[in-house]
């Protein structure tokens, strides 16, 4: 296809099949992840005993990181599975929303993780005022924090200096995104 003089090569249209490689793997992650992310509000059903409630109910902000947890769990399931959709079906804006989405979620993940970690530092010194001792808890929940904010830098760092990001949708970076919002009228 010929172009007129001056106006640079065309852009690149993404091919069918641009969801291969470590784009599939992430297109796996990105159906999982949504599900997970719903999954993980089950942590919220275990908190059933009287004196348990009452007892998350002395500290400040349990009842605001509840109702964060499920607005995090839910955007990450919508905003996961739009990036699943998005590499189904790609059009050249794909990797901006995956930039984008994946920003939102490290977000969205650290506010998480500091609130959490607050929440029961301030749970712990409740129980010992009390003359009680912190009750088991899940060990791995700063890991799989840590994971959630991993996660995102990973794949955000993916997107911006993989080949196959730029041979399918063509390059990523600051100034395409931030010009891509501009013409949406975003900014």
């Amino acid at each position: 296809m010929a172009t007129p003089a001056g106006s640079g090569p065309p852009a690149p249209v993404p091919p069918r099949n641009v969801a291969q490689g470590w784009l599939a793997l992430f297109g796996v992650g990105c159906f999982f992840g949504g599900i997970l992310s719903l999954l993980g509000l089950s942590q919220w059903a275990d908190v059933a005993p009287a004196d348990w409630i009452a007892l998350v109910a002395r500290v400040p902000g349990a009842s605001g990181l509840r109702v964060f947890s499920y607005l995090q769990a839910l955007a990450s399931a919508v905003g996961l599975w739009w990036l699943l959709y998005l590499l189904v079906r790609p059009r050249r804006s794909t990797p901006l929303w995956a930039v984008l989405i994946l920003a939102a979620l490290l977000v969205l993940n650290v506010i998480g993780y500091v609130w959490t970690d607050w929440f029961m530092r301030e749970l712990s010194n409740v129980l010992r005022e009390m003359g009680g001792s912190m009750p088991s808890t899940d060990p791995t929940w700063r890991s799989d924090a840590l994971r959630g904010i991993l996660w995102p830098i990973i794949w955000i760092w993916y997107f911006f200096r993989s080949k196959r990001v730029r041979e399918g949708f063509g390059p990523v970076s600051v100034a395409r995104i931030q010009s891509w919002l501009r013409s949406e009228g975003v900014t």
